[in-house]
């Protein structure tokens, strides 16, 4: 494909790395990375982004690019609506074959290994999504939708780059909250437990 030659082409007459490449239009080097080996596409607004960082019109970066990269995009985002019903629907049965088998044949073996064979089948459906998400550098639930629906993901993912950069403040916060909300649920549910002489 001519696309990731001339990304590469002129990333190199720029002196910039894939790294610096990915800083200056708001993805990741990987991203940057799978455009150049042809993984995946950049996206319009990327293209726009790329066309006017190298000072080119976006016909003469894609030239001839735009069936192969309709149908790659079309695939991944075929696969990503496969998957996503998969692990949906997975997940639906491993919770109603825990509910359902334990309240009809109680705790036995076979009810444990259907239960767990759904929740292995269901992180394996995730795991695929999170693959082909991240080969295309949709990382949100936001940007999900936006790539399956074929919309603009660039201010996307400058928000989730703001808040990425705030991720430990995230983390602590939901830990002290999920501290807090189990504390008082034990209090709650099981007051004898914590009774004070």
């Amino acid at each position: 494909m001519e696309l990731s030659k001339q990304i590469k082409r002129h990333r190199v007459a720029l002196g910039l790395s894939q790294e610096g490449l990915a800083e200056k239009i708001y993805v990741s080097r990987q991203t940057i990375s799978n455009w150049e080996t042809d993984n995946t596409y950049p996206d319009v607004e990327n293209l726009l982004l790329l066309s006017s960082l190298f000072d080119t019109t976006i016909d003469e970066l894609i030239k001839g690019d735009v069936e192969a990269m309709e149908k790659t995009i079309a695939n991944d985002t075929a696969k990503l609506k496969i998957w996503t019903g998969a692990f949906l629907a997975s997940s639906a049965a491993a919770v109603l074959a825990l509910v359902g088998g334990i309240w009809v044949f109680g705790i036995t073996g076979p009810v444990i290994a259907v239960i767990a064979a759904l929740y292995v089948l269901a992180i394996a459906c995730c795991v695929a999504c999170t693959r082909i998400a991240k080969r295309n550098d949709v990382m949100t639930l936001a940007e999900t939708l936006a790539f399956v629906n074929g919309a603009p993901l660039g201010e996307l993912r400058a928000k989730r780059d703001r808040t990425r950069a705030r991720r430990w403040v995230l983390i602590a916060l939901t830990f002290a909250l999920t501290i807090a909300l189990g504390l008082g649920l034990g209090f709650a549910m099981a007051p004898h437990v914590f009774t004070i002489a």
